[in-house]
Parts: structure tokens; sequence; C-alpha cells
């Protein structure tokens, strides 16, 4: 690819663990539906710096983050809107947490199993519709803004 060509965006979704796979395939499924390129990684994946590989992913497209874990997993493994350098969105793979339970401040978090992880496709392609009117339209055609 040279300098001139347009790269095109895309949503990397992170899997915590293999498990989480079965419930944020409904995040994958929701941005395809939405012709959303997607990317996948596992965290468990030998020798994976996620970071490393985020920021090589903001050189070839990357828009936004989608972590899916099962709340067993600490958010230290989640990166921060700032360590990533895009939106991070969190979803909760797992049972909800206890009431205590912390949630990471600067990560969207959508919710939990697959309702989150089909929020988390949503919210990605909001982000990415800011800048691409035929996704805005697509995403309109498919999730209308409720009529509270």
């Amino acid at each position: 690819m040279d300098g001139n060509e347009a790269k095109q965006p895309f949503v990397l979704i992170v899997l915590a663990k293999d498990a989480d796979a079965k419930v944020m395939q409904h995040t994958i499924d929701t941005l395809s539906r939405l012709q959303v390129v997607t990317e996948t990684v596992r965290l468990d994946d030998a020798g994976l710096d996620l970071l490393a590989y985020i920021q090589s992913g903001i050189c070839r497209g990357l828009k936004v983050v989608v972590f899916g874990t099962h709340y067993a997993y600490t958010d230290e493994q989640c990166p921060t809107v700032t360590e990533a350098l895009v939106p991070v969105i969190k979803t909760i793979t797992g049972p909800p947490p206890a009431a205590n339970a912390q949630i990471a401040l600067n990560v969207a978090t959508t919710g939990f199993g697959v309702a989150g992880a089909v929020n988390a496709g949503i919210e990605a392609a909001r982000i990415l519709a800011r800048v691409d009117p035929a996704l805005a339209t697509r995403l309109r055609i498919l999730w209308p803004p409720s009529q509270d």
C-alpha cells in the first residue's frame, strides 16, 4: 500500500480468552451487518503486545477497539483510551459484576453478555459513522434512534 491509498477503517475485537469468542461473535456479526471491517486478536496469543498491536493497527486504519472480557479478568488488561490513542469500548462477556466492582475510568463499558456485545458493535459503528455518511445511513436503517 503506498501513501496515497485510503486505509480501510476497521474495528479491532480483543478477546481476553477463548471463552469470550461466543459472546463477542455478536459484536462481529453486528459490525458485519453494517459492512464494517473487523480484526480479532486474543490476549492469550503467544507474544501478543496489545498496545504495540493497536499502535500498528492505527497505521493500517484502526479506529476503535472493542475489548471483550469475562469479568474475572482485571481492568489492567484493558487498555485505556489514553494508552490506545483510539476509542476503547469494553463489554463484559460473563455474569454482571458485584455491585461494588470497579469499572475502569476512560473506557466505555457497554453492558453484559450478548446485549452488551451487540451494543459494543453499534457503539463502534456510531464512532465510525461520524465521518462515514453511508455507514450512518446503514446504522439508522438497521438500528433507528429510540423514540423514548
